[in-house]
């Protein structure tokens, strides 16, 4: 069969149990998985799924899982609070594994209103899932770059002076606890300020400091 290009991953979908994980990863025993989490039996427990064999990332089902769950079309989107328990559910059991947000199912094409309105709510799912640790996402259509790309700037460059101060308040202090305004870090809070700016960096949205 030859040998896969680097990073050449193959993506399980719908998968429900860690046999189905067990059996394909001895089928191609050398060759990382990706799994679709698009089902109730999946989020039961997906700490087995991931150990089951040579699992690098998980991908959000977000429309699968919620129509299984009996959500109708008009009330199906990302932001149901279905798809929040279950980007939680994957961090915390799997604080380890890369997770990839679902997609925006309204395409940026049309009338420029049209346009604008899906680049809007794609930066709103966007800036969601960053919020909750989740940095990749899928995008259907190739006008949804702009708004990944902006989105995820926006979230690092919008922030970067406000983390800035406080990191340098809590260095000044040979790092001890600090207080910049109202807000009070230590080294909890801290470890989070430099892990923005390092995925920030990572991005291009900041630059090198």
């Amino acid at each position: 069969m030859g040998t896969p290009p680097p990073g050449f991953t193959v993506t399980l979908p719908k998968v429900i149990s860690p046999d189905e994980v067990a059996a394909l990863s001895m089928r191609i025993p050398t060759i990382d998985l990706e799994l679709m989490i698009e089902t109730a039996a999946a989020l039961r427990n997906p700490r087995a799924l991931v150990d089951a064999g040579r699992v690098v990332a998980l991908h959000l089902g977000a429309y699968d899982l919620t129509a299984e769950l009996g959500v109708l079309a008009p009330d199906q989107s990302l932001a149901h609070p279905y798809n929040d328990l279950a980007r939680m559910t994957l961090k915390l059991h799997c604080p380890d594994v890369g997770i990839s947000d679902g997609a925006t199912t309204i395409l940026p094409i049309g009338t420029p209103d049209e346009v604008l309105s899906a680049w809007k709510l794609h930066a709103s799912n966007i800036r969601r899932a960053i919020a909750m640790g989740i940095w990749q996402g899928w995008d259907l259509h190739p006008a949804q770059l702009p708004a990944r790309w902006g989105a995820t700037f926006a979230a690092f460059r919008d922030a970067a002076p406000a983390m800035q101060k406080r990191l340098d308040a809590f260095n000044a202090k040979a790092e001890q606890a600090s207080r910049v305004g109202q807000v009070f870090d230590d080294a909890a809070t801290i470890r989070a300020i430099r892990t923005f700016f390092e995925r920030g960096r990572a991005c291009g949205a900041l630059e090198d400091s």
